[in-house]
């Protein structure tokens, strides 16, 4: 029997079933949490933005060295998002 042959279900519907409400729960879990973590983003961006504005001349490079763990480009894409 050849791959064109074979019948789309071998094991019954209910497996397949069963696994294709799994794969909506996983996907619709990934969605929701991309959506959170955007929002994290998003949210880390503005505080961000925050602190940018109360460090005097000169200050902001060095305040986000030191309490900033990821590189300056990251803090930047945080600032865009």
């Amino acid at each position: 029997m050849t791959g064109r042959n074979l019948p789309a279900v071998q094991d019954g519907h209910s497996a397949l079933d069963d696994l294709a409400g799994q794969i909506r729960a996983e996907v619709e879990a990934t969605e929701a949490d991309w959506r959170a973590s955007l929002a994290h983003a998003i949210r880390a961006g503005e505080l961000l933005i925050e602190a940018k504005s109360k460090c005097r001349h000169g200050g902001w490079l060095p305040w986000l060295e030191t309490n900033f763990e990821f590189t300056r480009q990251t803090a930047t894409g945080y600032m865009r998002a």
